[in-house]
């Protein structure tokens, strides 16, 4: 599901569910009393590419190159919403007007 129509360069916020690890070592026969925890986590970043395996998300991104790449596989994926976009001028326009200008110190 989306709120927009999302392309390559957007900024996303990615809501999926994560595979996860329990940590109680031997379980002694207690393995029936144990909880399925599918809770979603949210990945926000550049969306590099997307396909029908899935989505690969960048942590820091500029016009020639980007890094710190996440691949969600398509089936973990239960959202993708547009946060923004860059322009042509590396201006962030977002989704939605805040009035807001960051400042940076």
């Amino acid at each position: 599901m989306r709120t927009k129509k999302v392309k390559k360069n957007d900024l996303v916020l990615v809501k999926w569910v994560d595979a996860f690890h329990l940590d109680q070592g031997w379980l002694f026969g207690s393995a029936n009393e144990l909880e399925f925890d599918a809770s979603p986590v949210w990945t926000s970043g550049f969306l590099i590419k997307e396909d029908k395996k899935g989505v690969l998300i960048a942590q820091t991104w500029f016009q020639d190159d980007c890094a710190n790449i996440i691949g969600i596989p398509r089936g973990m994926i239960i959202e993708i919403t547009k946060l923004g976009t860059i322009s042509k001028e590396d201006k962030l326009e977002t989704s939605r007007t805040s009035g807001i200008e960051p400042t940076f110190r």
